[in-house]
C-alpha cells in the first residue's frame, strides 16, 4: 500500500489518506470492487465514519446489497474523509 503496511488484527493504526488514494487507483474497473474494510473497526468521537475504513455505518451495513457502482462511488469519497481524533 504505498510503502506504508496495513497491520490487521486490531490495531489503532489506521491507514492515511494517501493509502485509501492508491488502493482506490489499484481497483481495476471490470474486478468486483472489494471492502475497504482494514479490521480497524471503531467509529472516531463524532460517531461519524470508521477509524479503520472511513465508511459510515450506513455504508458498512448497506455493503453486501450495493452495486459495484454504488460500491465505486464510497471508494471515490473515502480519501477525503478523516476520521476524528
Amino acid at each position: 500500500m504505498n510503502g506504508e503496511p496495513i497491520r490487521r488484527g486490531g490495531t489503532d493504526r489506521a491507514p492515511s489518506t494517501a493509502s485509501f488514494a492508491a488502493r482506490l487507483a489499484a481497483l481495476a474497473p471490470a474486478a468486483a470492487v472489494p471492502s475497504p474494510c482494514v479490521d480497524i473497526c471503531r467509529l472516531d468521537p463524532a460517531g461519524a465514519v470508521c477509524v479503520g475504513c472511513r465508511r459510515t455505518l450506513a455504508e458498512i451495513a448497506g455493503w453486501g446489497a450495493m452495486t459495484d457502482a454504488e460500491r465505486r462511488a464510497v471508494w471515490h469519497e473515502l480519501p477525503g474523509r478523516e476520521p476524528e481524533r
